[in-house]
């Protein structure tokens, strides 16, 4: 969804451009996206990051074992839990 062309040549998508115009930074700094650099499913990679948000990258973890590693939802349970509106 979040990109188009060759790596070298990647860009957003119209749609995402169209909204990320919409976003506020102050917004962005309240996301975090966790990723990893062993995903086979998002590629590439590094398309899992979001300028302006919190990113986490992991190794040594695949997207759908992403979810059921318990030190990644630990970390997702404590960043709920230490939240601040």
């Amino acid at each position: 969804m979040n990109w188009l062309g060759r790596y070298e040549e990647g860009r957003s998508s119209e749609w995402l451009q169209k909204l990320a115009a919409t976003e506020e930074a102050d917004a962005l700094s309240h996301i975090v996206s966790i990723y990893s650099h062993h995903d086979n499913i998002i590629s590439p990679q590094s398309s899992a990051h979001l300028e302006g948000a919190w990113n986490i990258p992991v190794i040594g973890i695949g997207h759908v074992a992403l979810a059921l590693e318990p030190s990644i939802q630990e970390m997702v349970i404590d960043l709920i839990h230490n939240a601040r509106e």
